[in-house]
């Protein structure tokens, strides 16, 4: 037969005894250590059943059977590399016991890694981490490593976190030496204690700021009571360890051992990176391993809003406290309990703040600013100086007239994200005309007797089925649906009619002559379109002596110091506020509760939707 006249070769073998042409076969390890192989040189890859010849332009070997060959690692982030799991003497690793490796892959390809666990620079720890795969693309990839074996050596010191079994990386041949400081922490075989689930306290506070510190610090852990009921024989202490779920960017991990039996406190501190991705209650499932097993708790945790700045328009004398300036409601207000980074804080918020802009103070997680306004804010300059501070949330409190030519600023201010709390006893049509767009001649405002409150209505809304909530005969209600709210018996409360039947949530009318006025009569609402909030009382905050209320007035209670909670305003038959009903049971006024739900409405508006929220 003629050889092809293209080939410079051509092997031809006969069909009664058919033949084929060998290429040298090997393994990739061997293949890899042919020194200068040419472009277009062939071998057969004994380790992936196929062909391989070498491109010089990619300078790498390829494969024929479609694969990509070994991927190149430029380099890996050795102080991004995570450490997941427990790993205790004695106790086999689970899938649980993994490594998270990122690295910088400059071609994709296939990878196979591994990692060694060392007791010492010549003795490994009986545990291993590998994987393999392929990197499809290039830039920055994540390698997750699986645990396998045993831990041999307990290998930790309960006051030194560095101290641990190193690892030695190797990814596609290659040794990441530069990675090998991280360490493994081995504890003790499991002790003998029990888990008291009730007993966890988040401690810290976390927030979704992105200068804020969440982990990587004695702060931020969570505190749990145990009673451990063995340390150990043999002058051999038993440890712990227990790690939680990673939810919505935030996760714990903790491990020891025990010196003492009876009643004992661990701690689970937050891993690196923990920064909370919402706002919402974030429940994690604490998990402990115990000698009788592992026992699972849950624990709920809050994040933080950031600090907001607030500007209060009065114009009453500070001894009522009328204005958030003085008396229950400035107290109730600053409290720590109320609004803070305490672990019992109700509204979480970061008050550790120390930058104040001039002619703001500092009002404990507030950043906060009073404008005697005189009677009305009628000052153009007011709001032009409102515009460059933006504020979060501004409050008209008594006796606040807002001028007509102050009303465009006003809902600028508002549409740009704006909150606006309004507590007035004078005609308030204007601003409402504005906020609902509908004509001021439609609307009609008047006053009614002294000692009046209203009925809540009874919605599914945030600020009735807010976080601050009353406690009714044992039993902490849900909402503050169906209770009342007074007014300051030495003035009348405010009425609105002819508002929309849309865009609003009423919450409350008018009680004129013991029944009520209708629809068309609110005396207090919230326009669903607006960050805008009206309550038609100037005495709403009343209260300036202390938390026990002087008869017929001061309707603002709280429960005093340290505290300053919410608390109803008690009343009995020598109250006015009863000219319509003088027989018991009295009911009570909820001011300072309805007013701590506003204000948690104003805040989470403002975090998410307000003037500031895109800083």
């Amino acid at each position: 037969m003629k050889p092809d006249s293209s080939a410079v070769l051509d092997v031809v073998s006969d069909t009664v005894t058919p033949l084929g042409a060998l290429v040298p076969r090997m393994s990739e390890s061997a293949r890899d250590r042919i020194k200068k192989p040419a472009d277009g040189l062939v071998i057969y890859n004994n380790d992936e059943d196929c062909f391989n010849y070498y491109s010089l332009p990619d300078t790498t070997w390829q494969s024929v059977c479609g694969k990509l060959g070994k991927a190149v690692i430029d380099s890996a982030y050795c102080s991004k590399i995570q450490v997941f799991g427990s790993y205790i003497q004695g106790v086999e690793t689970t899938v649980n016991e993994r490594i998270v490796i990122p690295v910088e892959v400059t071609k994709a390809g296939s990878y196979d890694a591994t990692v060694v666990a060392m007791y010492n620079p010549t003795t490994q720890n009986g545990y291993t981490f590998t994987a393999s795969g392929t990197f499809l693309y290039t830039g920055m990839q994540t390698i997750t490593l699986t645990a396998q074996g045993t831990p041999q050596n307990v290998h930790f010191d309960p006051n030194n976190s560095t101290v641990g079994d190193n690892i030695q990386i190797n990814i596609n041949g290659t040794d990441l030496n530069a990675c090998n400081n991280i360490t493994i922490p081995v504890i003790p075989a499991a002790a003998d204690y029990d888990v008291t689930c009730g007993s966890a306290v988040i401690n810290g506070v976390y927030t979704m700021a992105p200068d804020q510190t969440n982990s990587d610090d004695a702060t931020h852990y969570i505190a749990v009571t145990v009673n451990v009921n063995d340390i150990g024989t043999g002058g051999v202490t038993s440890g712990w360890s227990a790690e939680t779920n990673k939810v919505s960017g935030v996760q714990f991990r903790g491990s020891g051992t025990f010196s003492t039996t009876g009643p004992n406190t661990v701690q689970l501190y937050a891993v690196a990176g923990t920064k909370p991705t919402t706002l919402d209650p974030i429940v994690l499932t604490m998990t402990f391993q115990t000698k009788n097993g592992s026992v699972d708790c849950q624990v709920t945790l809050r994040a933080a809003y950031t600090p907001k700045k607030i500007v209060v328009f009065g114009d009453a004398d500070a001894a009522y406290g009328y204005a958030l300036n003085s008396g229950e409601s400035q107290h109730f207000l600053m409290s720590q309990a109320n609004f803070g980074s305490a672990n019992n804080s109700t509204v979480k918020m970061v008050d550790n703040f120390t930058s104040v802009p001039a002619g703001y103070t500092k009002y404990g997680a507030f950043i906060y600013r009073y404008i005697t306004a005189g009677g009305t804010v009628n000052t153009v300059s007011n709001w032009t100086t409102i515009m460059n501070e933006k504020p979060d949330i501004v409050i008209f409190t008594f006796d606040v007239s807002i001028a007509p030519a102050t009303i465009p600023y006003i809902m600028q201010y508002m549409n740009a994200g704006g909150i606006v709390l309004q507590f007035t006893e004078s005609d308030p049509t204007g601003i409402i005309s504005a906020v609902f767009g509908v004509p001021q001649s439609t609307l009609a405002s008047a006053r009614y007797g002294h000692g009046e409150w209203t009925m809540l209505a009874n919605y599914n809304d945030p600020i009735l089925n807010g976080p601050f909530q009353p406690v009714i005969n044992g039993v902490q209600v849900k909402t503050l649906g169906g209770l009342e709210v007074f007014g300051d018996t030495e003035d009348q409360i405010f009425g609105v009619k002819g508002l929309p039947g849309t865009g609003i949530l009423i919450y409350g009318y008018n009680n004129a002559s013991g029944s009520m006025d209708g629809i068309g009569s609110a005396s207090a609402f919230r326009a669903t379109g607006q960050n805008y909030c009206f309550f038609g009382e100037g005495g709403f905050f009343c209260n300036p002596n202390g938390h026990t209320p002087s008869p017929n007035i001061e309707p603002f209670v709280t429960t005093g110091p340290p505290d300053y909670r919410p608390a109803p305003r008690i009343s009995s038959t020598g109250d006015t506020f009863y000219q319509y009903q003088q027989t018991a049971p009295y009911p009570s006024g909820y001011n300072s509760f309805y007013f701590g739900n506003m204000m948690a409405w104003a805040i989470n508006q403002a975090q998410f939707y307000g003037i500031n929220s895109g800083n």
